[in-house]
């Protein structure tokens, strides 16, 4: 490792500062100096590009830990961003059912809309109760913070058909 200059305490702010004129190595350790809420908040607000970079300079260990923060679209941009040859160690490191839904995102090119979307979403059983409905979607936003943002639920029939869409107003 090089000689950095780094200072041994670092807001992310001072490092989003610093970030473009930095050198890779000590780039790695200014976010390895940043407290853990605040590298996290840090690596959200990168661009696709940093944090595909910022990744593959990481040991195997951090690049796992760093990757699962992301949802499955943004954590397939990454991997499309990443050189051809790394891509399949990216995908690796995440877990199985979040592996299938990025390596379904990455069948489809980057800008077109299955590309785009984020395959989580609220549904509901057609032959569901409001109150049923209700307390289904309450356990959900517990397991799955990100659901806490979503304004609508889609509702299915047994054959996984789209039946309809409310939205939480309607419903609540």
């Amino acid at each position: 490792m090089t000689e950095t200059t780094l200072p041994r305490e670092l807001s992310a702010a001072e490092l989003a500062d610093a970030w473009w004129i930095l050198s890779q190595d000590d780039r790695v350790q200014g976010f390895r100096l940043l407290a853990p809420d605040e590298a996290g908040e840090f690596f959200a607000g990168l661009g696709v590009k940093d944090q595909a970079e910022l990744i593959l300079a990481l040991t195997p260990g951090e690049r796992r830990v760093w990757l699962r923060t992301l949802a499955p679209d943004d954590a397939a941009d990454l991997i499309q961003e990443a050189p051809e040859e790394a891509r399949a160690e990216l995908l690796a490191l995440l877990d199985e059912p979040t592996r299938r839904e990025v390596a379904a995102l990455l069948a489809y090119a980057e800008d077109v809309a299955g590309g785009l979307m984020d395959p989580r979403f609220a549904r509901l059983r057609a032959g569901m109760t409001v109150d049923e409905a209700i307390a289904y979607l309450r356990r959900q936003v517990r397991e799955h913070v990100e659901f806490a943002l979503l304004y609508y639920a889609y509702v299915l029939d047994d054959a996984q058909r789209l039946v309809g869409v409310l939205s939480f107003r309607e419903l609540f």
